[in-house]
């Protein structure tokens, strides 16, 4: 188990309601009927009214509606990549918020996040709008909580982080890529300059692995080189005040901060440096691999410990997986799953992961085709097709146009959802062009 698991991290976050008249505390009765059980708190000057919940598996929380704390900035939720455009109208459409602390009695942070998001969806009821993670800085709309909360796994490293995605003035291309949520685990932020598009897209699965070199220990305040992905993905951490004094002023201006709420405990990942000229000149330059284009076949490096931390999370959801392949059957997407295998000649950990598209979902299997050659496995070759034991499966994911869907990320799922008949359109001219 990775170590920085166990330990204790604020679980804190607040319910979204419409409207500015706060609601009443008789409003959350309905917690009863979920097992919680309620006790009003005595009045105090800065709040409207507080209630003490106890739940027999969640724990304890703290749920107060404060005076004179309006909605969250809309600059969080413009910036915000997991939420889609509904999703952020109606966190915009927000003006009274109830607040959660949750003491969840666990030292296992991931397990304990997932706690507080079970409060605060038992919080939203029927009227909610959505839901924030105070450290995170991350929305969770309605949909986003009832599909993470469908099943037991840990909740993934990526939410425990928001990345926000800034523009540049006069386009739509972003320039500035930023995480928040790490610094306030006690670890560090990160930032990418000039970031290139497939990290908003395929390649998002790099930011992930950013996140948890960081947590690991292998990725510090001054990392003079490490390797993200192969080819060519060898980066540098650099401090924020490093950054400021040796990068080009150009690359400097990009990260646009006159108040200085994206310093302290934040690193710029950069290019490395040279064994000789690059330490002597002392130059600090945004990582060119991270700004791409970042060729389809980079082979993202994650330890040991979280491959086998997102395999967990792909067992355990493949009840989900099976949900949305047949909510999304209709469209005959492909539907992908990766499958552990041991190398030739290797030990238990000696494994190469492939990747098998989905023709039938069986009890406790897959039926699939091989879509990528083994390197090291002999007898199996790309284009065949056979059973493959859910047991040893390691991730899974849908492949859409509006994204790709996988355990850690449903957000093209909501996208569909909100655009059903327009994406059934689009599909069908898209395959009748490709037949003409």
């Amino acid at each position: 188990m990775i170590a920085w698991f166990e330990r204790e991290v604020p679980c804190r976050g607040s319910v979204l309601f419409r409207g500015t008249m706060p609601p009443r505390p008789e409003e959350f009765d309905h917690l009863a009927t979920l097992g919680v059980a309620i006790e009003r708190l005595e009045p105090a000057p800065a709040a409207h009214w507080g209630l003490k919940l106890r739940h027999p598996q969640w724990g304890d929380a703290m749920m107060v509606c404060l005076r004179h704390v309006g909605p969250p900035p809309t600059e969080l939720i413009d910036l915000d990549v997991h939420l889609s455009e509904k999703e952020r109208q109606q966190v915009r459409a927000a003006g009274s918020i109830v607040t959660f602390s949750v003491d969840t009695r666990r030292k296992h942070v991931l397990r304990a996040r997932k706690l507080l998001l079970r409060f605060l969806r038992a919080g939203m009821g029927d009227l909610g709008l959505a839901a924030m993670d105070h450290e995170a800085q991350r929305f969770w709309s309605r949909d986003a909580l009832d599909e993470e909360l469908s099943h037991d796994a840990d909740l993934d490293i990526e939410g425990m982080f928001a990345l926000h995605a800034v523009t540049g003035e006069e386009s739509e291309e972003v320039t500035w890529l930023h995480s928040h949520g790490l610094a306030e685990m006690g670890f560090l932020d990160f930032d990418v300059v000039n970031p290139a598009e497939e990290l908003l897209g395929p390649a998002w699965d790099m930011l992930r692995a950013i996140a948890l070199m960081i947590v690991e220990g292998n990725l510090g305040r001054a990392t003079a080189r490490i390797t993200l992905a192969h080819p060519g993905g060898d980066v540098r951490s650099v401090s924020i005040a490093e950054f400021k004094r040796k990068a080009d002023p150009a690359f400097v201006a990009i990260r646009d901060d006159p108040d200085g709420q994206h310093e302290g405990d934040r690193v710029v990942l950069c290019e490395p440096v040279g064994r000789f000229l690059g330490r002597w000149l002392g130059r600090v330059r945004p990582s060119k691999f991270l700004s791409g284009p970042i060729e389809e076949g980079s082979v993202i490096m994650f330890s040991h410990e979280a491959s086998d931390l997102m395999a967990r999370r792909a067992r355990n959801t493949f009840g989900l997986f099976c949900t949305i392949r047949e909510e999304l059957a209709e469209f005959q997407l492909p539907v992908l799953v990766k499958i552990a295998y041991r190398v030739d000649g290797g030990d238990e950990q000696d494994l190469e992961h492939l990747w098998f598209e989905v023709h039938e979902v069986l009890e406790a299997a897959v039926d699939g085709t091989l879509i990528n050659e083994p390197h090291h496995i002999a007898r199996m070759q790309a284009g065949q097709r056979g059973r493959h034991s859910v047991a040893s499966m390691s991730d899974w994911q849908v492949l859409t146009p509006a994204g790709t869907i996988n355990p850690r990320r449903t957000t093209a799922l909501r996208v569909i959802r909100e655009n059903w008949d327009a994406f059934r359109e689009a599909l069908r001219k898209a395959r009748e062009e490709k037949e003409e």
